[in-house]
């Protein structure tokens, strides 16, 4: 077993191995070069951190394991080609590893002066490694560099570097000032130093949490017209970061807004921010939860598209659109676009919401995009729907068909399935029987009766307004409806639906006699001019000529009395045939005066028989 030298040292606070050795050799009088020859090995060897030089220094000095443990923690151990382990973390060697060498002047000058061989006393301290370390904190001064040297095994001869400098240590101390320290710096060196952290930074490495502040940092001093240096942008960037994720959001959407409050869509805010996390440590996991939470906020209003990269990673789901991207996507004008979106109220128009280019929400207005392209005409939704221009333009000022762009900049803003849809939901309800001659369209239903085409539809769609199909059309204008049905229908709807009644409730005769199917509704005038039926003789108004009318009570008073064959088929639900075949076979004869016989109208009590068997 290797004995302890009769002269030695202790290690030192936060002290280096090679510093160590380099006291240990000044000791004993010699350089560290020298003094690892005489051990049977190389300085190199010793800054490589062989196992057998290593274990040999511990047993010459005659330190612990432990006291060697703390030594090589502060000096960092290698872990690959980039990578060392530094304070029980993972930094990249370049973190700990630099051809200029820095230190605390006031400390070195210190343990100098001290009592026996200066070379023996002055040591260099781990921390003072660390790029992201700044100053001293016990003196609140700058690390100063000392010298520069780019072989390794060279740079790490302390003692050949530091005894250049003993001649001018008073003085070039004297020469320094004090500085404030940061809560950046008092964080790292608490945490290098002791492993504590009380920040939102204890979930993160130091290596990455010291090299974010910087980047932030930067970009904040940038912002703000300053020009970054290394310790205000780490302070700066710290004051955020610390803070943890909501911190680091609002401060990234700070930057990238404009001095009118607006939001830009551009990486130049971001340049520090953007070079650390995509070139300098694209695949460091390490950087991982930084990225994500700045891609998140950017995610929030930047259009990026699917297949895009952001901060290193691909997008799969685009959120928001530029004009410019929904543009392309629709196959429509830019300009034209915004005003259809302007008009949907995507924009503001009174409003500069976004200064060129705008963004607006693209997973909640995809699928109105994606309908977009396959708008049609107002023509072709009448074609589909087989209405006329004025059923057409009738169903749109009810707001049963409306355009699926409410700009009228764009001709083709209509829905085809709308129209496809409605057709098919009321031709599904007609009825297959022979339209009576009292049917009337719904349009001409609505202007005759003052009802509202909504509720037409709707009382067809559920079941309460029967709907036949005439035989020779198709479509919505094929529709037919009974005017004694709509008017049975009307007296159970609200007031709001009823639009342009006539004043006067009243009918013809003639055209009652339509209504409730009689071939020749001459039968009907003469049913009341011969006093069998109430009415009134009024004069026309358009014809002059005098003519028989009926009002509400006039016909529930022939409805109390007389029927006819399409009433009493209509309220069976049956053919009107089936009713004939009946009445024929019954003997049933039509309703007679002296005579003068009505053809088609018929006494209640005469079809009592037939009415039970239906």
């Amino acid at each position: 077993m290797v004995s302890q030298l009769p002269l030695t040292v202790t290690p030192l606070p936060r002290e280096t191995l090679p510093s160590f050795f380099a006291r240990l050799a000044a000791a004993n009088g010699t350089d560290a070069i020298s003094f690892a020859m005489d051990m049977g090995g190389s300085l190199k060897r010793v800054i490589h951190q062989d196992a057998e030089m290593v274990k040999l220094v511990g047993q010459l000095a005659g330190i612990t394991d432990e006291e060697m443990t703390t030594l090589l923690s502060w000096t960092g151990e290698p872990l690959g080609d980039v990578r060392m382990q530094y304070r029980g973390e993972v930094f990249v060697s370049r973190a700990v590893r630099n051809p200029v060498v820095r230190g605390c002047l006031r400390c070195l000058a210190e343990q100098a002066a001290a009592p026996g061989v200066p070379l023996a006393n002055m040591a260099m301290q781990g921390h003072w490694l660390c790029r992201g370390v700044d100053i001293c904190i016990t003196h609140q001064q700058p690390l100063v560099p000392l010298w520069t040297e780019g072989n390794p095994v060279r740079r790490e001869d302390m003692g050949a570097h530091l005894r250049p400098l003993l001649p001018d240590l008073t003085s070039m101390t004297a020469k320094t000032e004090c500085v404030a320290v940061s809560a950046y710096d008092a964080w790292l060196d608490k945490r290098l130093s002791e492993n504590q952290d009380l920040t939102w930074l204890r979930t993160q490495t130091s290596f990455a949490g010291m090299t974010m502040c910087l980047a932030l940092g930067e970009d904040i001093l940038r912002h703000q017209s300053l020009t970054p240096n290394d310790r205000a942008a780490k302070a700066a960037g710290f004051g955020v970061i610390s803070s943890g994720p909501d911190a680091i959001r609002a401060t990234v959407r700070s930057l990238l807004r404009r001095d009118d409050g607006t939001l830009t869509i551009s990486k130049s805010p971001l340049k520090s921010l953007s070079y650390t996390l995509v070139e300098a440590y694209p695949d460091s996991m390490k950087f991982d939860d930084f990225r994500q939470i700045i891609r998140d906020e950017l995610m929030t209003f930047w259009p990026i598209a699917p297949g895009d990269t952001l901060l290193g990673q691909v997008v799969e789901t685009r959120r928001f659109h530029t004009i410019a991207s929904a543009a392309e996507e629709t196959g429509l004008h830019k300009g034209l676009l915004q005003d259809i979106l302007t008009a949907e109220g995507v924009f503001d128009p009174t409003q500069c919401q976004q200064t060129p280019p705008r963004t607006f929400d693209a997973e909640a207005y995809a699928a109105f995009l994606a309908e977009i392209p396959h708008l049609v005409l107002g023509s072709d939704i009448m074609t589909e729907l087989g209405a006329t221009e004025t059923e057409f333009e009738a169903l749109c000022a009810e707001g049963v068909l409306r355009p699926y762009l409410k700009t009228a900049k764009v001709l083709n803003r209509w829905r085809r399935a709308d129209a496809t849809a409605l057709r098919e939901t009321l031709t599904s309800r007609l009825r297959k029987k022979q339209v009576s001659r009292s049917a009337d369209t719904l349009l001409m239903t609505r202007r005759a009766l003052g009802v509202r085409l909504t509720a037409l539809i709707a009382a067809i769609q559920d079941g309460r307004l029967a709907a036949f199909r005439h035989d020779d059309q198709e479509g919505f204008h094929a529709i037919r409806v009974d005017r004694m049905d709509v008017e049975a229908l009307i007296k159970t709807l609200p007031p709001d639906v009823l639009i342009d009644r006539p004043e006067t409730k009243v009918i013809s005769a003639s055209v009652f006699g339509k209504q409730i199917g009689l071939v020749e509704p001459k039968y009907m005038v003469r049913l009341v001019a011969t006093g069998h039926s109430p009415g009134t003789e009024i004069t026309n108004s358009v014809t002059k000529r005098k003519q028989w009318s009926l009002a509400e009570d006039d016909i529930a008073a022939f409805h109390k009395r007389f029927t006819t064959t399409a009433l009493l088929a209509r309220k069976a639900g049956v053919h009107r045939r089936t009713i004939t075949s009946q009445v024929q076979h019954h003997g049933t004869p039509p309703f007679s005066a002296g005579d003068e016989v009505f053809e088609g109208i018929y006494l209640l009590s005469d079809v009592r028989e037939i009415m039970k068997t239906n």
